[in-house]
């Protein structure tokens, strides 16, 4: 899906015209990807909009800021009240949220203390990741590509870098007729789709099963969501978004080798 451009956007602490949003090629994230990013979803409820979780993921935000030794001048409710701005100042919601921290134009070469730190917000009108059919299934496969391991990058940092490695899961799967690839991690168990959580419903009550990946926030949130017992978020950050039960649904799976992704 094309992004669809809005009026503004956050960028240090300030909203600047879309268009104004632009980086030199040799800004240090151009060279050697170094950005942790976070995608959050804004709902609209009856009161107005609702942005799911923007306390938790703005700290996951920083955290993958610290993993990474990027210094953020902006603490976390800075940055859940851009999100804040950005939604009511361009008045699109539902929509896609997009903050993003980066190093910017400074030094050449792979350190990156000396190239300054800049921070945007956008948010722009997205529908379903994987298209208005999802609620009837996805055809996806187990890709062949491996999900990247904890001692080679962190993977609990949600670092730009770590999404090559997503594109390579994603492509594959395009390329072999699917809509999406899951991957295993370096043990080979279910880990995540290229840009997805995966986890599974086994109670009639919609409990999920164990995890066997690290903590995120889209997951956890569904899964309370499903719970009887819950009660809703905080008015104006969260949004209580349905689990769907999904009976009867195929999904194939197929391990394709890079040699027979790269002969199509």
């Amino acid at each position: 899906m094309a992004i669809q451009k809005t009026e503004k956007i956050w960028h240090n602490g300030k909203l600047i015209p879309w268009d104004s949003a632009q980086l030199h090629v040799m800004s240090h994230v151009v060279n050697y990807g170094s950005s942790v990013f976070e995608g959050v979803r804004c709902y609209a409820l009856p009161g107005g909009p609702a942005i799911f979780r923007a306390n938790e993921h703005m700290q996951r935000l920083l955290d993958s800021a610290k993993v990474y030794r990027i210094d953020v001048d902006f603490t976390r409710d800075d940055l859940v009240g851009g999100m804040s701005e950005v939604v009511k100042n361009n008045g699109v919601w539902p929509c896609y949220i997009r903050p993003i921290v980066l190093r910017g134009y400074g030094e050449a070469g792979v350190n990156p203390f000396n190239s300054p730190t800049e921070v945007y917000i956008c948010n722009y009108p997205w529908g379903k990741y994987l298209g208005t059919d999802a609620q009837q299934g996805a055809d996806v496969c187990v890709s062949s590509w491996t999900r990247i391991a904890p001692n080679t990058l962190p993977s609990m940092a949600k670092s730009g870098a770590n999404y090559m490695n997503s594109q390579l899961i994603k492509m594959e799967a395009i390329i072999n007729g699917y809509v999406e690839g899951i991957a295993l991690d370096a043990n080979g168990y279910v880990s995540e789709g290229s840009g997805e959580n995966v986890f599974v419903v086994r109670t009639a009550d919609g409990s999920p099963g164990k995890f066997c990946f690290a903590r995120n926030h889209a997951r956890v949130g569904s899964a309370d969501c499903a719970r009887p017992e819950y009660s809703g978020g905080r008015a104006g950050y969260s949004a209580r978004t349905p689990l769907h039960r999904r009976r009867g649904i195929l999904y194939r799976y197929r391990r394709r080798s890079h040699a027979d992704s790269l002969r199509g």
